[in-house]
């Protein structure tokens, strides 16, 4: 089949959906920014996944099946985000490739990592921060930051190296996304929840000073390859619009990827 992608803005979710179909032996097109109806016909798609927002339906004549993620209500409408939509698409991971070097791993240890702005976490973090001046804290964020610990930019292909190379990878605890990305990486999840600071500061003490491993209920990293990659959640989609045949390819190639735990 032939299946096309309309970004009307980027996603990393989606873009990860399009590796997966890449790897498959169906015809993959990508199209952003304006719709050019000429080019859309010349390709001929069967499908038309998109993320415009207020639609329904892809907003061309065209006998494709369109695929609206976009938090639209409809059979064919799918939502990232709203947990209470009927067609809910969860967080999920991709396979990357992790593996480093010996004379790479200085580079990628810490004893604290985020992805994200340290500021997240308050007075609480900068305090225990300020008392273990000998803690070596990488911070990873598009925002300018004066803190110490801050290392700028990164591309998304190299969070699990990190994580996999840090004695505690800080995250919320309600950020279900990025603990099954750290917990697939073999990392060390330490959860944040404003009203546990104090179980916070001394699950970081064990992490840092004692190598102790974190686990969160229901998570585990079986589990989480089995049901919550990027291969099952674009088969989810696909089974729900009734294209089963693209789900066993899909299903298959997952196999190929992801292999056995």
């Amino acid at each position: 089949m032939k299946i096309l992608f309309y970004l009307s803005e980027q996603d990393v979710r989606l873009h990860d959906f399009i590796k997966c179909l890449q790897r498959t032996d169906h015809m993959i097109g990508v199209m952003s920014q304006e719709i050019n109806q000429q080019q859309i016909q010349q390709f001929e798609p069967d499908i038309i996944i998109h993320n415009l927002q207020g639609v329904t339906s892809f907003p061309i004549s065209s006998k494709a099946v369109s695929i609206n993620i976009n938090e639209s209500e409809g059979d064919n409408c799918f939502s990232f985000e709203n947990k209470k939509s009927k067609n809910f698409l969860d967080s999920f991971v991709t396979n990357r490739n992790n593996t480093l070097d010996k004379d790479m791993l200085d580079k990628f240890q810490s004893d604290i990592l985020y992805m994200g702005n340290i500021a997240d976490f308050g007075q609480t973090f900068r305090t225990f921060i300020k008392n273990n001046n000998d803690i070596i804290l990488k911070f990873f964020t598009p925002q300018l930051n004066n803190l110490v610990g801050y290392c700028g930019m990164l591309d998304i292909n190299h969070y699990g190296k990190y994580y996999k190379h840090a004695k505690a990878s800080i995250v919320f605890a309600e950020d279900t996304a990025r603990i099954k990305d750290i917990i697939v990486s073999d990392g060390n999840p330490v959860t944040f929840d404003i009203n546990k600071t104090e179980e916070f500061t001394g699950n970081l003490n064990e992490a840092i000073k004692n190598n102790k491993r974190f686990s969160i209920d229901g998570m585990d990293k079986r589990s989480i390859i089995n049901d919550h990659t990027s291969y099952d959640r674009i088969a989810q989609m696909f089974k729900t619009v009734g294209l089963n045949k693209i789900v066993d390819d899909i299903m298959k190639q997952k196999r190929k990827d992801w292999g056995s735990i």
